[in-house]
């Protein structure tokens, strides 16, 4: 799969680096033949997502929550950008210092300013949003949206897609990120909620596609 972006107004040509895993389940509740499983052994090797509880079951089918995609996404900026950036610094929840410091780059704005939506399952319109958001904040990626034939409208729901999560859903699916979902229709449902284990595989793609971006 491969992705068209733009840095500073030039059209460049990225193709996917394969980053696919050859081990072992790391968790009690996934097995070797779950679809998800290549997700979850990236998400645990990069230290982006763990396991629930006492860490030994990753709960693939729970809905993944608003300020966990913060914390994700927070982990990785640490990873990749900025090793001094401290997510332990204050004395209140887990994932407090990742909520302000996603609202302060403007990748997650919350409902309001005074509601993040902390336990809130997370929407695959709204997902995309975030994900294109980092890239755009971080790294100066524009969407090309405006230039290239949109690629939603093969989708039969792409009416329920906000016009706010447009470009975002665009980009995402454009590049492989986010794919439809159904068999004979395929369908973007942007108001479903994301599983956990939809998570692993779409953020592993994601890292994939923007690997050389995210290392440099």
């Amino acid at each position: 799969m491969a992705s068209v972006l733009c840095f500073q107004g030039s059209g460049v040509v990225y193709a996917a680096e394969d980053l696919t895993t050859t081990e072992e389940s790391p968790y009690m509740d996934v097995s070797e033949e779950d679809w998800y499983f290549d997700g979850v052994c990236y998400m645990k090797n990069n230290a982006l997502m763990t396991g629930v509880g006492t860490g030994e079951y990753f709960m693939p089918g729970e809905y993944l929550q608003r300020q966990d995609v913060a914390l994700i996404l927070a982990r990785q900026y640490k990873n990749t950008i900025d090793n001094n950036l401290n997510l332990n610094q204050s004395n209140g929840a887990y994932y407090t210092d990742a909520v302000n410091w996603v609202k302060k780059k403007e990748i997650m704005n919350g409902y309001n300013p005074e509601n993040f939506g902390v336990g809130d399952a997370i929407t695959r319109q709204d997902f995309a949003v975030t994900l294109y958001n980092y890239l755009y904040k971080n790294y100066g990626i524009c969407n090309l949206a405006v230039v290239l034939e949109p690629v939603l409208n093969k989708y039969s729901d792409v009416s329920e897609v906000r016009p706010y999560a447009w470009d975002a859903m665009d980009e995402m699916v454009r590049c492989g990120i986010i794919e439809g979902t159904g068999t004979d229709v395929k369908m973007l449902d942007p108001n479903g909620t994301v599983t956990r284990g939809m998570a692993a595989v779409m953020l592993q793609r994601y890292m994939e596609v923007f690997n050389h971006i995210f290392r440099n």
